[in-house]
């Protein structure tokens, strides 16, 4: 967080903590926000599924597509 997203980099973590819920946030500098309109958001996720990966991947590329 203390470097954060910038102009040419975003960076995204989908995080499933022990005890609750899945988001999706975005990291920017000395913040975290949670991205609106991921499909599991305020899920409980199997961070093993290959389908959790998949979603999250696709997800991010529409979210934060990339020149390169």
């Amino acid at each position: 967080m203390s470097v954060g997203s910038t102009k040419d980099v975003n960076i995204v973590v989908l995080w499933d903590k022990y005890d609750d819920v899945a988001n999706l946030y975005y990291v920017g500098q000395n913040e975290l926000s949670i991205v609106e309109g991921f499909s599991l958001n305020g899920e409980e996720v199997n961070m093993g599924d290959p389908d959790t990966l998949l979603n999250f991947t696709l997800f991010g590329q529409s979210y934060a597509p990339a020149n390169h």
